[in-house]
């Protein structure tokens, strides 16, 4: 699953202001990879795909983020990764053997993310 999959897929299920799940790698990595309102990314809205996307919360250093860093020589699984090239998120997914989809989709933040999907749905089709 690539990072476009994994926004593509979610688009329809979060909101404008929802968060995307954390995504958890086949090594054990994991990584917050956001995109919309009130984020550095581009675009600045909710949407099926990003060109660059803000980073945070990693689990473990990772070398080909450290430049992007906000705060380079500070904690850098706690540092902020402004409008990072999708290219190179990408390139950081497949360096820990891609998007374990189990795991990331089994999160409670993201079981949580669906369950409002799904009420909004059905409030949406009671109010019909």
């Amino acid at each position: 699953m690539t990072l476009d999959d994994f926004t593509t897929i979610l688009y329809p299920i979060l909101g404008e202001w929802d968060r995307y799940p954390w995504i958890v790698c086949n090594d054990g990595f994991t990584i917050s990879c956001q995109g919309g309102k009130g984020l550095r990314s581009t675009p600045k809205t909710h949407s099926w795909t990003y060109t660059d996307m803000e980073l945070r919360s990693l689990n473990r250093t990772e070398e080909l983020l450290r430049d992007y860093a906000e705060a380079p020589s500070g904690d850098l699984t706690q540092s902020v990764y402004p409008l990072i090239p999708s290219s190179l998120v990408q390139k950081v997914i497949d360096k820990h053997r891609g998007i374990d989809i189990e795991t990331t989709f089994y999160r409670d933040d993201f079981k949580a993310a669906a369950r409002k999907y799904f009420l909004r749905k059905k409030i949406e089709t009671i109010l019909k």
